[in-house]
Order: C-alpha cells, then sequence, then structure tokens
C-alpha cells in the first residue's frame, strides 16, 4: 500500500517523464526531414521516435511539423525531381517504421504526389532510378521477392483476402476511401506508379529509354538489358513489355546478321566504330585516318520497323565513299534474306574517326552527319556554307548546327564572315561564342512522335468501332478496345480515365460528338 508521499512521487515522476517525451519528441519532429534525409543510417533516431510516439500521441504536431519541411524544403522549382523522388522514397521507408499501418504516410503523400504529377521528368527520373543497376534506388525494388503485378490503380488492393483474425479498425485519421492493404503496403514501385494511377506511361518510356540505349549499343551487348527486362515483366507483366522483348531480340539477330554479313562480304573482321540508324537498320562504320582511307567497316543493325518507337533526325546525302561501302552492306544482306531489303536510315548512330593532323592523331565519336561534313574537305580546303550545304542536301541552318563540333575542335574555321568554312592545317581546340551554333543532345527516338503515332492508332480503332455501333459510351469503347486492341505493335493497355482524355481531344477536333453520355462520329 502506497503512502500519501509516494504516490505523489509517482505522479510527478510520470509528469516529468511525460514531459521529458513530449519534448523530446518535439525536438526529434524538428529534426525529421534531416534524419530521413540520412536514411538508412538513421534508423535508430527513427526508432527512438517510434517509441516516443506510443507514449505522446504526438501524431498531429509530426504532420503538421513534416508538411511545412516538405513544401519549403522540397516542393520547390530550384529542386531536382531526382532529389524530390529521393526524399520520397527514403520518407516511405521511414513511415514505415515510425507508423507501420502507414496512416501518416497516407495524409502526407498527396501533396507530394500532387507536385511529382506536375513535373515533366517524373516518369523519365523513376524509369532511370528503375533501370540503373549500379545507382538506382529503384532498381533494389524490383529484385524484391513475392512482390505482384502492378495493377492499373490503387483500386486493385484491397481486402478480400485478408485474414479475418488479423482484421484491426482503420485510426479515425485514416481515409476512409482507401484500403488498409493499399495504405499499409511496402511496395513502393507500386506507390509510384499509382502517382499517375496507370503503368501505361512508365511502360512507354522504358520503351523509349530502351530504344535509345540499343541504338547506341555498338558492342550489340544485350545481357544486362534482358536480365532487366526480365525483372520488369515479372512486375508490369509480360503483355505490356512484349514490343521491348522484340526489340532487344532485334539487337541479338543483328549480332549474328553482322558477323554472317561480313563473312559474305569477304572483309577482314574488325571492330565496328560507327552507328548509323534506319528505319530497318542502323549502319556503323570506321575510319582510321581522315585523308584517303577506306572504311574498315560496316555494321547494322536491323529493327522491326512496326515494334520501335519512331526513329528521328535529319535526311542528307551520305559521302560517296560511304554510300558506297554500305550499299556493299546492302547488297551481300539482300543475298542472306532474300527477297528483304534494307532501308537505311543514314542520320542516327556514330562514325568513329581518327584524324592526324602535322602529327598529332585524335580519336572521334561523331554523327555520320559530322563525318560526312568532315569527309569533303579531303577534296578541298574551303567550301562556302551554301556549296556544303547543297552537297549535304540540307539548310545552311542545319550545317552549321553540326559543324559548331569541328569549329571548337579547330579543325574548321569560318571566313569570308560566316558565309565560308575554311579547314585548319592543325589542332586549335576553340569555343563556339554562338549559341545558336551549338548543338543539343539528340536521342534516337522521338518521344512526341511516338505519342502522336499511339493517338492515330487509337483513333482509327475509335472511329471504326463508331462507324459500325452508331454511338458508344466510354465504357462500351473501354471494353471492346480491352477485347480486340490489346495485341499487336501498339496494344492498349488505357484505363478509363486515360481513355476520357483521348475522347476528349477527338471531340475537341470535331472529330467526335458527345450526346447524352454516347459518343458518336461528328456529323
Amino acid at each position: 500500500m502506497q503512502t500519501k508521499d509516494e504516490a505523489s512521487t509517482r505522479k510527478w515522476r510520470d509528469i516529468l517523464s511525460r514531459q521529458v517525451l513530449q519534448e523530446f519528441g518535439s525536438l526529434r519532429i524538428k529534426q525529421l526531414f534531416e534524419i530521413i534525409k540520412e536514411f538508412p543510417d538513421s534508423v535508430p533516431a527513427l526508432e527512438d521516435l517510434r517509441q516516443c510516439l506510443e507514449r505522446t500521441q504526438q501524431h498531429g504536431e509530426l504532420l503538421q511539423e513534416f508538411r511545412g519541411a516538405l513544401q519549403a524544403r522540397l516542393l520547390q522549382p530550384g529542386a531536382n525531381t531526382s532529389a524530390i523522388l529521393d526524399i520520397y522514397v527514403s520518407t516511405i521507408k521511414a513511415f514505415r517504421l515510425l507508423d507501420p499501418k502507414g496512416v501518416l504516410l497516407e495524409a502526407l503523400s498527396d501533396p507530394v504526389k500532387e507536385y511529382l504529377r506536375k513535373r515533366k521528368d517524373t516518369v523519365r527520373c523513376i524509369v532511370q532510378s528503375l533501370t540503373d543497376e549500379q545507382n538506382g534506388d529503384l532498381f533494389e525494388e524490383l529484385r524484391r521477392d513475392n512482390m505482384r503485378i502492378i495493377q492499373h490503380d490503387d483500386d486493385s488492393d484491397d481486402d478480400e483476402d485478408m485474414s479475418p483474425d488479423s482484421w484491426e479498425p482503420d485510426p479515425i485519421e485514416a481515409d476512409p476511401t482507401k484500403t488498409s492493404r493499399s495504405r499499409s503496403s511496402d511496395d513502393i514501385l507500386r506507390i509510384l506508379v499509382n502517382i499517375y494511377g496507370s503503368r501505361e506511361l512508365f511502360v512507354n518510356e522504358y520503351r523509349m529509354m530502351l530504344a535509345d540505349k540499343l541504338l547506341h549499343n555498338l558492342e550489340f551487348d544485350t545481357d544486362r538489358d534482358v536480365q532487366t527486362l526480365e525483372l520488369l515483366k515479372l512486375r508490369f507483366g509480360e503483355d505490356s513489355l512484349q514490343q521491348c522483348e522484340i526489340m532487344v531480340r532485334d539487337i541479338e539477330d543483328s549480332k549474328r546478321l553482322n558477323v554472317n554479313v561480313h563473312s559474305t562480304m569477304n572483309k577482314p573482321e574488325s571492330k565496328a566504330a560507327v552507328a548509323t540508324e534506319t528505319s530497318s537498320g542502323v549502319e556503323t562504320e570506321s575510319q582510321p585516318a581522315l585523308p584517303g582511307i577506306p572504311f574498315t567497316r560496316v555494321d547494322a543493325t536491323i529493327v522491326s520497323q512496326q515494334f520501335w518507337p519512331p526513329l528521328q533526325g535529319e535526311d542528307f546525302t551520305l559521302h560517296p565513299k560511304v554510300s558506297k561501302d554500305v550499299d556493299a552492306f546492302k547488297d551481300a544482306y539482300n543475298v542472306l534474306r532474300n527477297p528483304r531489303s534494307l532501308e537505311w536510315n543514314s542520320s542516327l548512330g556514330s562514325v568513329q574517326l581518327s584524324i592526324e593532323l602535322e602529327g598529332e592523331e585524335r580519336e572521334f565519336n561523331v554523327s555520320p552527319l559530322q563525318a560526312t561534313m568532315i569527309l569533303y574537305f579531303e577534296e578541298k580546303d574551303r567550301w562556302s556554307v551554301e556549296e556544303l550545304a547543297a552537297k549535304l542536301e540540307i539548310s545552311d541552318d542545319l550545317l552549321l548546327k553540326h559543324v559548331s563540333l569541328w569549329v571548337n575542335h579547330g579543325l574548321v574555321s569560318f571566313g569570308s564572315g560566316r558565309k565560308e568554312l575554311v579547314a585548319s592545317v592543325s589542332f586549335q581546340d576553340t569555343r563556339c561564342d554562338d549559341d545558336s551554333m551549338v548543338e543539343d543532345v539528340e536521342t534516337a527516338v522521338s518521344s512526341d512522335a511516338q505519342a502522336e503515332e499511339d493517338f492515330k492508332v487509337l483513333e482509327n480503332y475509335i472511329v471504326g468501332m463508331l462507324s459500325n455501333y452508331g454511338s458508344l459510351t466510354i465504357q462500351r469503347i473501354h471494353n471492346l478496345l480491352s477485347t480486340f486492341a490489346r495485341s499487336g505493335a501498339q496494344p492498349y493497355t488505357k484505363t478509363i480515365s486515360g481513355l476520357s482524355v483521348v475522347l476528349g481531344k477527338l471531340v475537341s477536333k470535331g472529330k467526335l460528338e458527345l450526346v447524352g453520355g454516347q459518343y458518336q462520329l461528328a456529323k
């Protein structure tokens, strides 16, 4: 039996203990942003905070303080998207320790998701991290065991297969529109994909990045790409990545084809150093030295055009020396694959040149257009911009844009104002002061062209349906597309909301009309 003094002492000890815990909790809450930045090294600090919250119930203070920190320090125009994603991923992991039920994370996530949706490069940054085997934080998420295929939206994460014995009521702070499973899920990849509510954007972005990577793969080595693709198929499904699988297979087939073609041509094997692209092939060639030395090799990446994203590049006429070797390659290919023939795209790829001036030799890896430009200076050392552009069959502006590389390395300089180009006798590294001449880094594929092509395919399907059925609801159109357009080069994978955007564009263009909740062809 306690005395009055003992009870009083115990009471004050409890009050003091609670006050100390609250002060400690407030201190840790103010430090939480820095703690999360240091995750996983800061796990002990998070464990301290978790135990403190169990006693003090300072969840409201934590939410208010951390929301303010996110808004002030992270969700700002000056922050890189990749940095925002890194902090968000660390936040997900950290809050799983603080609150396994996911209520706190759910309350914090909406502002971050909304901000990321507004950034144009969010999907690209996620896919880059997802496929970066060495430095990507999300690559480890792909390698986790027992992860389910990501569905189109959060609604797939229902509670139907949960054990009734393990059910617990949701906390009062929980969003009643979300399920317990989606709230407590530790699948970070699923959470990021559901920022947009669909896998389609991520699969398309991966397809664009993979195409660009494969077209610059001069060694035809696809081992890592195959490994990543197999992991992605486990999370995004095999059907949605069928085109990517064919693209990788094209590279593997091209490696064998190049060996067979060069055997047919009876030329010595030497390392491929140039890659130029075509809608059905990529050429690769190398030249050891500029003056009068022939090309030693042309390799090609043969692609199945209907399964690849649209390829971009400026059309131009190859130098006759290059055209001769390209034609020889095409003839050998025709012998092996008759009646098939190659449609050559000269604008993409790369050329490895070794140029020697006054005893100094330098290696350059340049575009086919830049290689063709410098080859013309074998014929004479002075060209007018207009004359050289006519030889290449390109505009003067395009010539000036691409010749900037040779101007910066001092191999070419301007004469007579900016209307003439003169070859140098030695390397003189310079900088081009005209910003209009600085060449942008370009990719081999066009995301805008791909989006336009996908939209056109979908438009043709929809117009064909409405021509046969007269008028249809959006749900009926979605069901028909899901049934009849799920295979082929551009399978239908949109959600109802994604289809609504497409139909809205067709209505605004005057192609369709929306009457009484049903779409029909415009009259």
